[in-house]
């Protein structure tokens, strides 16, 4: 990418808050490219020529700067000033600057370089490392589990205890969270499983069930370019509506209040973005971002122009979030926990009229009062692909989706 750019403004006037984030980025390839081979031109114009190239290149500057001192003496004839005169004979003026030495046409796809045989084998080299480099990809298997945590595990899932006794783990500390209902601190988790069977998820997953129960919320396969960002997007639009009231008075005829409906919706359940960076070794630096949302009530339009036998319902949409940048092995399976949540339930069951009053109440009645926590837990395996084909080594398991007619012969 050229470059990037971000903003945030926030306003806020009495008890409402405003906050507006942009970014912008701009990529060209095909520009950068064209820079970065006249920039090795540049710098390989002189150690690529040849003996007899340098001597013609030395007597042409040799003849360049005898010319600019006739024409320095000259000037000095005609009266021109101290300046001019040293600005004719000795400013910098090279022979070629290298601005047509590359001619880039983005529509055939072709580069066209002017120099040396050495110049054209290097920039054969370089073309050919940006060409291995964009074209590598890699399939990134994910599964979001959200983990309903037991009481003696209220604090959040003891990964040091979990992976007692197993072998190919490593823990690391991210850094530290917020719980955004409790203000509780919770570190975030990473896990790395070096093992790169096909069975590390569903032996992740078994490690965390003497926790708690544990649920799958999504369990996603995709496949991103190096460099570029891959989107998964998992949501319902919760639709709600915003009421407008507009109100005329008209004399003979009174009051009229024309109400007019907008339709909003918001997304709820899963997006995450990921943007993979692939080097030649296989390794993968992996830049991720899950979120996580769910419709947890609704609260009325406090809109006064809405008439009260009109509720206008507006959802509350709860979110969970985190962003990491993670560098992992190709096949290796890496974990990212400590996202807590809490959920309060209050039920009150009794005789109606009865089970109210102080002291009575609990003869006749019956409160309930349900605490819990859960815990996102995400579970991430980028596997480097050399070859986008269900015939590779890493893509071979998914012939079995295909029609048994579509299926290559072992």
């Amino acid at each position: 990418s050229t470059g990037s750019a971000a903003g945030t403004a926030a306003a806020s006037v009495g008890n409402s808050s405003n906050t507006t984030v942009s970014s912008q980025s701009n990529n060209d390839l095909w520009t950068v490219l064209a820079d970065n081979i006249r920039t090795l031109l540049a710098g390989t114009r002189a150690v690529t020529q040849s003996i007899d190239e340098r001597a013609a290149r030395l007597d042409a500057e040799k003849a360049e700067r005898a010319e600019r001192v006739s024409q320095a003496e000259a000037a000095s004839k005609a009266g021109a000033g101290a300046a001019s005169l040293f600005t004719a004979a000795f400013a910098s003026q090279p022979v070629g600057d290298g601005k047509y030495d590359v001619a880039v046409n983005p529509v055939a796809g072709t580069v066209s370089v002017l120099g040396t045989a050495k110049q054209q084998e290097l920039v054969q080299q370089y073309l050919d490392r940006v060409m291995q480099s964009a074209q590598r990809q890699v399939l990134i298997e994910a599964t979001i589990v959200e983990v309903s945590l037991k009481d003696q595990y209220r604090a959040g899932i003891d990964w040091s205890k979990a992976l007692q006794g197993t072998t190919g783990w490593a823990i690391n500390t991210l850094g530290g969270g917020t719980n955004a209902l409790a203000g509780k601190l919770s570190p975030f988790i990473q896990a790395t499983y070096t093992n790169s069977g096909s069975n590390g998820f569903a032996a992740a997953i078994d490690l965390l069930e003497s926790f708690g129960k544990t649920k799958v919320l999504s369990s996603p396969k995709l496949m991103a370019l190096n460099n570029q960002t891959a989107l998964l997007k998992v949501v319902d639009n919760l639709v709600y509506f915003s009421v407008k009231a507009d109100t005329t008075t008209t004399a003979n005829v009174g009051t009229t209040t024309t109400f007019t409906t907008t339709p909003q919706t918001v997304p709820v359940g899963i997006v995450m973005t990921m943007t993979p960076q692939i080097n030649q070794n296989g390794m993968v630096s992996l830049t991720v971002r899950p979120t996580i949302s769910r419709n947890v009530g609704f609260v009325r339009d406090p809109n006064p122009s809405i008439p009260s036998n009109i509720p206008n319902q507006v959802p509350v949409i709860q979110v969970r979030e985190m962003e990491s940048l993670l560098q992992v092995q190709s096949g290796q399976t890496v974990v990212l926990g400590g996202l807590i949540q809490d959920d309060s339930n209050n039920a009150r069951d009794g005789i109606p009229g009865l089970s109210r009053p102080e002291g009575l109440g609990a003869v006749f009645g019956q409160h309930e009062r349900m605490n819990s926590q859960t815990e996102l837990v995400i579970f991430l395996r980028p596997i480097v692909v050399s070859s986008p084909t269900l015939e590779s080594d890493e893509l071979r398991q998914f012939q079995r989706l295909l029609p048994s007619s579509a299926r290559s012969s072992p």
